[in-house]
This record gives C-alpha cells, structure tokens and sequence, in this order.
C-alpha cells in the first residue's frame, strides 16, 4: 500500500469515528426528548395550574418574556460553551 493510500483509510477511518460521536448522541437525545417533552409539559401545566400563576402572567407578562428571553440566552451562551 502507498502512503497515500494509508493516509486515505487513516482520514475515512477518523471521519467515520467523529460521525458516529457525533450523531448517536444527538439522535438519542432528540427521540429522548420527543417522546418525553409532552409529558414534561403537561406535569408541569399540572403543577403550575394555580390560579395565582395565571395572575401574575396575565398582569406582567413583559417580566416573563424578559426571563424567557434571559434564560433562552444562559441556554445558548451554555451550549456554545
């Protein structure tokens, strides 16, 4: 085998690796979170089903955005690390 050749089976091996690193953990978590988000959602609707939420979001829903808006950004400034 040539040198090139090497170094051709070495670069298709690596790739190989790398999308396998890569993909299975983000296919995972995606059916993880597919399956489970509803789920999720309607627990805390439940636990959140008080009328004393609904008045505060009803009354001051500039403050929720902001938080929603504050958190989105903590998440993405996480993830991007």
């Amino acid at each position: 085998p040539t040198s090139t050749s090497i170094i051709e089976e070495e670069l298709t091996k690596v790739q190989k690796e790398t999308l396998l690193r890569v993909t299975t953990p983000a296919i995972l978590s995606s059916l993880a979170s597919f399956f489970l988000f509803p789920q999720f959602s309607l627990l805390l609707a439940h636990i959140m089903n008080d009328p004393g939420v609904f008045a505060v979001l009803s009354q001051d829903s500039s403050q929720f955005i902001q938080n929603y808006l504050t958190i989105t950004g903590l998440l993405f400034g996480i993830l991007v690390g």
